[in-house]
């Protein structure tokens, strides 16, 4: 009886060889397959090519195909004797950051200047602070920063699997439904030099494309968010020569804190934050007739402190020793602490062949940093303001978490592109930038009554529109100022937590040796 299935053998021929590819692929379709990069980086700026140099450097990710999209033209940073109005208070964080890939000393071959010292106070008290460190920061200029890092990119042998496309942006994001392995996010890359669109796939989509972000948009990730009804004002100041170049100062307006921060011993930047309409005035003004206006709310006098909060200032400084006496702290002998004046510096000048420049101010915080396959950094993620120049400090404090969970989703064998790391990527970073942020809009409101109970803005509200409540309501946050004031300049410890929060990029508690990095 026959076998209902006979095994066939016949002699291998070429048309036997031609049958057998035919019908083994009959119910196969052919798929173009498209340029595919382990990592897509949408976004340049400082925080976006500070991510692609410190993947490059990673023993871990080195061999991880990078592509970084950035949307401006490949312009060249050239030293001139006028200095960009545009500059970054870099913490120890960042400039411990960009030392660990060997760029810092290309910053410092070109200018980086250290602040030693940085004094704030108020128009409303006689009251001020005094923070010393050496140093609290390094002003660098914003294009410095991008120049040192694009020259280790494209200069650095360890960074040839990065690819930088210039004037180029994404502008067809299809996302997966899941992190799966077989499912990757497609890209339409669009160079503005060309006519045609280019589609790539990615394991990894990381938006560094600022506040208004088309990855975070895409991906579906809501914010909350509000305007502050302020514009920031930035320029380049000439001082009078007796200016101590290590020393930054920050005077808190009604309207809005303006900044000092030096360059130089001849110049220092500037940074005015004021209400929309006051920043709209001042830019119409002629320079030196800002110069005067901006003299004026430098030196004018303080007013006096009332007696409630006089009496308050004392309840904080006992309040100090108190949290001084248990940590162990000794009470701070700086000299100026015991002064309630002293001499500040003398603008005589805008910067020769420079202008000034404004900008919108507000706040916006994303509810998660990150999505299947698609993760947050820098502005894409938390939009603050520039009052503790945390700005791009935290965007780089971005950088390390998330270089450093993408390298331990490649160690554990999982997909770069893995949720549950970047998942643990947002846990960490929102833990720090939380508290952080809401402490600095805490600040600003503190600080900036005038941006809130503004008499001719049309959105106040009608307790702030009652000059008897506005009255009352000012004086109530004048005292409370007033107290946090002298608190915190009487407690040595105080203040060394502070500094390491809004300077150092850490929170330090000396019981459990613990450290989270900003």
């Amino acid at each position: 009886m026959k076998a209902k299935h006979e095994q066939i053998i016949q002699p291998m021929t070429f048309l036997n060889y031609h049958k057998f590819l035919t019908t083994s692929f009959r119910g196969y379709s052919v798929k173009k397959l498209l340029p595919k990069y382990d990592v897509i980086i949408v976004g340049g700026g400082m925080v976006g090519f500070g991510l692609a140099a410190v993947a490059a450097a990673s023993k871990f990710l080195g061999n991880k195909s990078i592509l970084l999209l950035e949307s401006s033209g490949k312009k060249k940073y050239q030293r001139k004797e006028e200095y960009e109005n545009r500059v970054v208070a870099l913490n120890d964080l960042s400039v411990n950051m960009l030392k660990n890939i060997d760029v810092w000393e290309f910053i410092q071959s070109f200018h980086s200047q250290p602040v030693n010292k940085m004094k704030v106070w108020e128009t409303k008290s006689n009251l001020y602070l005094t923070f010393q460190r050496n140093p609290l920061a390094y002003i660098v200029e914003n294009d410095l920063v991008i120049e040192s890092l694009r020259n280790y990119l494209e200069s650095n042998n360890n960074s040839s699997n990065v690819t930088i496309l210039y004037e180029t942006q994404a502008e067809n994001i299809q996302l997966p439904s899941s992190d799966h392995p077989e499912h990757l996010v497609r890209v339409d890359v669009q160079q503005r030099t060309q006519d045609k669109r280019e589609t790539v796939e990615t394991d990894l989509l990381i938006g560094a494309d600022g506040f208004n972000s088309l990855v975070r948009r895409t991906a579906n990730i809501h914010t909350i968010g509000w305007n502050h009804n302020q514009k920031a004002i930035v320029a380049t100041l000439k001082l009078e020569q007796a200016n101590n170049e290590s020393i930054a100062w920050q005077r808190f307006l009604p309207t809005g804190p303006v900044a000092l921060l030096p360059l130089s011993k001849e110049y220092s930047s500037l940074v005015w934050s004021t209400t929309s309409y006051e920043a709209d005035r001042l830019m119409n003004l002629k320079d030196l007739d800002f110069i005067q206006e901006l003299n004026d709310c430098l030196t004018k006098p303080n007013e006096s402190t009332s007696q409630i909060g006089a009496l308050f200032n004392k309840m904080g400084q006992c309040f100090a020793s108190v949290v001084d006496y248990f940590g162990n702290q000794i009470k701070s002998t700086d000299n100026e602490s015991e002064s309630s004046s002293f001499s500040t510096p003398t603008v005589l000048s805008i910067q020769p062949n420079t202008k000034r420049a404004c900008f919108p101010l507000g706040f916006q915080h994303a509810t998660f940093y990150s999505a299947p396959r698609v993760a947050l950094v820098g502005d894409s993620a938390h939009r603050i303001l520039p009052l503790a120049g945390q700005g791009v400090n935290l965007g780089f404090g971005d950088v390390v978490s998330l270089v450093r969970h993408l390298e331990e989703a490649v160690l554990h064998g999982a997909n770069i592109g893995s949720l549950a790391y970047l998942k643990d990527y947002t846990n960490e970073r929102q833990r720090i930038i939380v508290p952080l942020a809401g402490t600095l809009e805490l600040i600003n409101l503190l600080y900036s009554t005038d941006a809130y109970c503004k008499q001719n803005n049309k959105e106040s509200s009608s307790v702030c529109r009652n000059s008897a409540i506005s009255y009352l309501l000012n004086n109530i946050i004048t005292d409370i100022r007033g107290t946090g004031m002298s608190t915190v300049q009487s407690s040595k410890l105080l203040k060394e937590f502070l500094m390491a929060v809004a300077v150092t990029g850490q929170i330090r508690t000396t019981q459990s040796k613990t450290t989270y990095c900003l």
